[in-house]
């Protein structure tokens, strides 16, 4: 819990700690919290990877491009010179999240999930690849038609 109070007070992430007490007997909104925090103690911001002499080169590269054409938004596109495309996370996998999408057999309907914050989704996100294929496997064991995709 100390790397999360730091991050959390790093970050002021008042609402997040809230919902880490409120929602952590529910393993599905307590993988949720601890992802979701697992990334923001990764993040760092965008300039300071590119200046560190020890950052590879290619990804140096990649993150210039990047502010590159996050300056010709501002300018030329106009759009809002706001914290997108500031910060950077080296996760270290192949992807962020998985989702774990059902249909029931014949169907293109797909199966809806109801969450207490961002109401009715029909998928299943995890931080936890192994968690995601377990979720897609206990709904093919029901009948679903399932995909699991990073």
């Amino acid at each position: 819990m100390k790397k999360y109070n730091k991050i959390i007070k790093e970050k002021g992430l008042f609402a997040a700690l809230l919902s880490l007490s409120l929602l952590t007997s529910c393993s599905y909104y307590s993988q949720a919290i601890k992802g979701h925090f697992h990334i923001m103690g990764k993040t760092r911001p965008i300039n300071e990877i590119i200046q560190d002499p020890k950052t590879d080169p290619k990804l140096r590269q990649q993150l210039e491009l990047t502010q590159n054409i996050r300056q010709f938004a501002v300018t030329e596109l106009k759009l809002p010179d706001n914290d997108s495309y500031t910060q950077y996370a080296d996760i270290g996998r192949e992807a962020v999240t998985w989702g774990v999408i059902a249909t029931p057999e014949f169907s293109i309907e797909p199966k809806k999930w109801c969450f207490a914050v961002v109401g009715c989704l029909s998928y299943r996100g995890y931080f936890n690849k192994r968690e995601a294929e377990l979720k897609g496997s206990n709904l093919r064991k029901q009948g679903y038609d399932v995909e699991v995709a990073g």
